[in-house]
């Protein structure tokens, strides 16, 4: 019995120049929707500098993310327009999120959109000083507490 090994039926071997190609392509197609994303981020965030609001959000409970459920984080809420929104955030691993739930916190949103998109999640929510910094806002004596759950 003879086998005609000229003919692969369903498989083909990628040129160099083919493989280069598409690693070029996955890159211009990166690049683009990073700067896409960064645009709209942009617009976003100066919208919200223009238009800023706050409400209060209330840390839920304490849940965990990743494939082994060690990452920490939070679920909290906020109540927006007679709407309460649900979110999920990562914290840092730094941070004993424990301390954090049945708290309150300041929410910054913006007034000037009607969709959910005015709560972004956590960026939104302000509880450590990098949340506050991010949006210009002087950290307050009554967030300090939060603090000292810092894990060192």
């Amino acid at each position: 019995m003879k086998i005609d090994l000229s003919k692969k039926v369903g498989t083909s071997i990628l040129t160099r120049k083919q493989v280069i190609i598409r690693i070029v392509v996955i890159i211009v197609f990166t690049v683009v929707a990073e700067f896409v994303a960064s645009i709209i981020d942009n617009k976003n965030k100066n919208s919200l500098f223009n238009n800023e609001g706050f409400t209060t959000g209330e840390i839920i409970k304490r849940v965990y993310f990743g494939k082994n459920g060690n990452i920490p984080g939070f679920m909290w809420q906020a109540t927006l327009k007679n709407k309460t929104y649900t979110y999920h955030d990562k914290v840092s691993d730094s941070f004993d999120c424990r301390a954090l739930v049945g708290h309150k916190f300041p929410v910054i949103y913006d007034t000037s959109s009607n969709n959910y998109y005015q709560i972004l999640g956590s960026q939104h929510i302000l509880i450590f000083p990098e949340n506050f910094k991010y949006y210009n806002i002087p950290y307050p004596d009554s967030l300090k507490w939060v603090l000292k759950y810092r894990i060192k």
